[in-house]
């Protein structure tokens, strides 16, 4: 389910965003899985190093457009920098979803 999921991921483009529930609705329909926002949260948590370094995780917020990762201290920071350099504007820990948000 892992490496589905990195698929899906990877489609979110450059400067755009998708909540956890979109990824969790993507998994289902794709591939049959029986999945939720929460998972995939997991999944996307429990990413090592090389794995973060091939897929654009910090697309993934929470249906709110908050970044959830700012509870798990360092990995919130460097997700808001990586959206900043795609030009995502973050507002303490929050992105307009209305403008970012991409449609699958």
């Amino acid at each position: 389910m892992k490496t589905e999921m990195f698929a899906i991921v990877n489609e979110i483009p450059f400067g755009k965003v998708v909540s956890y529930g979109d990824v969790a609705e993507q998994l289902c329909m794709r591939h049959d899985a029986n999945t939720s926002g929460w998972l995939v949260g997991r999944l996307l948590s429990s990413m090592s190093y090389s794995e973060r370094d091939m897929c654009p995780w910090r697309r993934v917020v929470n249906k709110q457009g908050l970044i959830s990762t700012l509870k798990l201290g360092e990995r919130g920071i460097e997700q808001i920098k990586l959206l900043e350099k795609e030009n995502i504007e973050v507002d303490g820990w929050e992105i307009d979803i209305k403008k970012y948000l991409y449609k699958f």
